[in-house]
């Protein structure tokens, strides 16, 4: 699991900040200082800051505590769409679908979903058993 991923599960509560700390080979009190600055600035708090520049929307700690409970409690039979679409227009929530998604895979709140499909160059060549094929030349 990435640093992240240890973070986010800590805010979801599906992880204590002490079992986050032994993940993550860390001491509890070096840990506190790391919460204290994702509840102030973010998860950017988190992120390696040697290169890139910083999010202009940055998203709360608590917004994602928000999410994970709303998710997990009180809209646990919505699709991931309709929840979305939901905690948008009624609890005002401004986030894009795509990190919400992500977000609440990281926090083990949504499972992931399987790929959907194989690419052309992975399936296996038919023999041309349709219309119009020329099928094996040789006996």
């Amino acid at each position: 699991m990435t640093r992240r991923e240890v973070i986010t599960k800590a805010i979801a509560k599906q992880l204590t900040w002490i079992q986050a700390a032994a993940i993550l080979g860390v001491t509890p009190r070096h840990l506190l200082r790391i919460r204290w600055g994702v509840e102030q600035w973010g998860l950017e708090a988190v992120m390696d800051r040697r290169g890139g520049r910083p999010r202009r929307k940055k998203i709360k700690a608590g917004t994602i505590e928000l999410l994970c409970r709303l998710k997990r409690d009180v809209y646990p039979d919505f699709s991931l769409q309709h929840f979305y679409e939901y905690v948008t227009e009624k609890h005002g929530v401004k986030v894009s679908y795509n990190w919400l998604r992500l977000m609440l895979q990281e926090a083990g709140v949504v499972e992931r979903q399987p790929a959907r499909g194989k690419p052309a160059a992975a399936r296996a060549p038919t023999d041309g058993g349709h219309a119009g094929a020329s099928g094996r030349l040789d006996p």
